[in-house]
């Protein structure tokens, strides 16, 4: 039995939530039971059934995290070129960043993103298509480890899916209280 199959069976769920790498755990174990969830709610996606786009860049962030202290490491990540231009830009993401990657075992989290980017979780894209129940997806325009293109797939593949796509990660925070409200009414089955 899979993880994402334990935990679901072990709480009884009728409802799923997952963001990220958890919306692809919910669309691996929906690809084999098409009928396990009343509602589910995939926030951000990142898999598919194709290796992940940026696994390159990412492999060589991990190789740069390995053998790191913690603080070596956060601030491997936050002084990426990449991320630098972007705090000029949105100085609220350096501190969004400095919590998410926060990790006391570095080369834990660089094995677990060279894991990350050599697998994906559904199969078969098409399996998607035998999943009837209804969903959510939430993309952001402009994310590349969570492509809003993905979102735009996967709500074209599941039959009876709603693809709320907000435009940057600035609406999203905007939008937080509506979003919640959304989805909160959505898995209590009011919406």
């Amino acid at each position: 039995m899979l993880p994402q199959d334990a935990v679901a069976d072990a709480f009884g769920a009728t409802v799923a939530v997952g963001t990220s790498l958890g919306a692809g755990a919910i669309g691996n174990l929906v690809c084999r039971e098409p009928d396990r969830f009343e509602r589910m709610v995939w926030l951000l996606p990142a898999g598919l059934d194709l290796p992940f786009g940026l696994a390159n860049r990412y492999h060589l962030l991990a190789e740069d995290l390995e053998g790191k202290t913690p603080q070596d490491a956060l601030e491997t990540v936050l002084s990426d070129p990449a991320r630098v231009a972007e705090y000029v830009e949105t100085p609220w993401r350096l501190e969004l960043d400095r919590v998410l990657w926060q990790h006391d075992d570095p080369d834990g989290l660089a094995h677990a993103i060279h894991g990350v980017v050599e697998d994906w979780p559904i199969p078969d894209r098409e399996l998607l298509r035998d999943v009837a129940t209804p969903t959510i997806i939430v993309t952001i325009e402009g994310d590349e480890i969570h492509p809003a293109e993905l979102g735009l797939l996967l709500s074209e593949l599941l039959p009876n899916a709603e693809l709320i796509a907000l435009g940057s990660q600035e609406e999203l925070l905007r939008r937080i209280p509506e979003l919640v409200a959304r989805v909160s009414a959505f898995i209590a089955g009011n919406g």
